[in-house]
């Protein structure tokens, strides 16, 4: 069942696995959780709306409280004061008595000047001797019958508080009033409350406000023109019965959110509501135009994503189908046809390399018809034709190994795995196709050595390990091509190969003095002293040794013809413990004369 799914899914082309990709894992989720964040945010701000209302009207309750405890403070002052007692209380016979009463007893005027919050302190009185002044009134039938004139006397001296104007005034503040007694009522004593102060209070805050008397009036608010109106006049609803509330109300023709709370001295009469109100659509609008915005963005990013998607699958199919075509035609024979894939991306080197590789093979065919045309020139003795000569002669037996291993990793799997191999037999074939009397560098030289290595442990598996220990400043050493691979294939081939358990290849560069020292160490078999001798013969006599070590042979001579017969290779070998070859050449690469 499980193999039948996915055998299902590899039949999906590639376009259509990324669109139901990105459905399922980006496009879904992101609607999701975008309309569980937009729920979320409206209601985050709403709540954050009525955390900063109840803040805001916390604070105007601290601070109209203190007001009000000032207005009690002052007039603490003055009911205490028994000098104000006996100036409204005395009976006066001429106006100088009056006038000198009030300038030796009465400093109405010195707590408005001392504090803001207050606006008018008066003093009413029924005594008929004295005469009004800003501060001293009389008492008017009038103010006799206002209501707050019969509850202070009522309230024997305690403090209560009321919103109303005076005769004199079409003005109304919100007003202190308690009566004044001695033995008996001489007067009312009132402190009315800066309205501008209440008003600076107020619009301090971010949202509409106002404060609401007992009687259901209007006695301050940030929109001066609620002042002095009736709560209920304006839908604000009531009776407000003072208690903390948070609750719903349609105001100005919208649903509204109202947060109040009581303002109350335990030394007086009289309360004070805050209620602090704003439009819940202003609120939840405001987090829509982000949530759209948010949602805006979202679609916008999907589409594009998508958008992109499609193109890049696009451009990614059609460079696939060129690539397959590609190499349809080579594996047809067409060694004439050139693919031309743009871009530096694993495709475009993928094509890259099929180009070289197909160039390699139709060199290497080209190389091997000339050598059957122009077998006889090629015994022509001059150095750099022998040079190509000697170079281009490959180890049958190397190549042979390595075809077959890929032919049997291939025909056991029938996985990619073989890409890797004929890419590294590609830069091997390519290397030692193009190898003559042109240097290259130390460390060009060792890619190819490492590919090498890497086709053979492909082929033995674990068996065959190696370690390359090379000194930094060795690696842009100017060297003839196929100088080290050789020596490693001899060492894998005839030391590690013929060895039953594993074995491992040292690869040591360094330069010591005016030499460069490279030398390749195996712990294979190792050789008999009399093979080790024939070896030794056959490099510095050319004599005969089966067709065992043509290329040690074929590097002796090279390095000879290049840099002299004094440099060359040197080998050492114990029978059962190994063998190790060194090339000695003089440092920089210079040649002798």
């Amino acid at each position: 069942m499980k193999q039948f799914m996915f055998g299902r899914i590899n039949d999906i082309s590639i376009l259509k696995k990324l669109i139901f990709s990105y459905v399922l894992l980006v496009f879904i989720p992101v609607l999701f959780v975008g309309s569980i964040l937009t729920k979320t945010m409206c209601q985050l701000a709403l709540d954050q709306a009525v955390n900063e209302a109840a803040h805001s009207v916390e604070r105007i309750k601290k601070r109209v409280l203190e007001t009000m405890r000032v207005s009690i403070v002052i007039s603490n002052q003055y009911y205490l004061d028994q000098n104000l007692e006996e100036v409204l209380d005395r009976t006066y016979t001429s106006t100088w008595d009056v006038v000198n009463a009030y300038r030796n007893h009465l400093t109405f005027d010195a707590f408005p000047n001392l504090y803001s919050e207050i606006i008018l302190i008066r003093a009413y009185s029924t005594n008929p001797t004295l005469l009004e002044s800003w501060n001293v009134m009389k008492v008017t039938p009038e103010i006799q019958q206002a209501a707050w004139y019969q509850k202070a006397l009522k309230n024997k001296g305690r403090v209560d508080w009321g919103y109303f104007s005076f005769p004199e005034s079409d003005k109304a503040f919100f007003t202190l009033y308690r009566s004044i007694t001695a033995n008996k009522p001489v007067g009312v004593l009132t402190v009315s409350v800066n309205p501008e102060y209440l008003f600076n209070i107020l619009r301090q805050e971010n949202f509409e406000t106002m404060l609401i008397d007992d009687g259901g009036h209007i006695v301050a608010a940030s929109d001066r023109s609620l002042v002095g109106r009736a709560a209920q006049a304006v839908n604000l609803g009531g009776p407000w019965n003072g208690e903390s509330m948070i609750r719903e109300l349609e105001y100005r023709g919208e649903v509204y959110k109202v947060i109040a709370d009581q303002i109350s001295l335990e030394a007086s009469y009289g309360n004070l509501q805050i209620v602090s109100l704003f439009p819940v659509e202003q609120i939840v609008t405001r987090a829509n135009q982000a949530s759209r915005l948010g949602w805006t963005i979202i679609v916008i990013s999907l589409l594009l994503s998508f958008f992109l998607i499609l193109v890049f699958s696009h451009l990614l199919m059609k460079r696939i189908f060129l690539l397959n075509d590609g190499a349809c035609r080579v594996a047809s024979g067409d060694l004439d046809y050139s693919l031309t894939i743009a871009g530096q991306d694993e495709i475009g080197q993928l094509s890259t390399n099929l180009n070289q590789m197909v160039k390699s093979i139709k060199s290497l065919l080209a190389e091997v018809y000339q050598v059957n045309l122009q077998k006889k020139q090629l015994e022509i003795e001059q150095r750099d034709i022998k040079l190509n000569m000697l170079a281009n002669q490959m180890n049958p037996h190397f190549l042979f190994n390595a075809l077959e291993t890929i032919r049997m990793k291939a025909h056991s799997r029938g996985e990619a795995e073989i890409a890797q191999i004929v890419k590294a037999l590609g830069k091997i074939l390519r290397r030692n196709l193009e190898a003559g009397s042109e240097l290259t560098t130390l460390e060009a030289e060792l890619e190819l050595v490492i590919d090498y290595l890497k086709i053979q442990r492909f082929r033995f598996g674990d068996k065959i390990d190696y370690q390359l220990k090379v000194a930094e400043e060795t690696k842009a050493f100017p060297i003839l091509p196929l100088t080290i691979q050789p020596l490693v294939e001899n060492a894998v081939v005839h030391g590690l190969g013929q060895k039953e358990e594993s074995g491992t290849v040292w690869i040591d560069i360094c330069q010591r003095g005016l030499y460069l020292l490279i030398s390749v160490r195996d712990d294979g078999v190792g050789m008999t002293e009399p093979e080790l001798q024939a070896v030794q013969g056959l490099l510095t006599e050319g004599q005969e040794y089966g067709r065992k070590h043509i290329g040690l042979n074929n590097l002796q001579q090279r390095l000879g013809l290049f840099y002299g017969s004094e440099y060359g290779l040197r080998i050492k070998s114990l029978f059962n413990q190994g063998t190790e070859v060194e090339i000695r050449l003089p440092w920089r690469g210079e040649k002798d004369v």
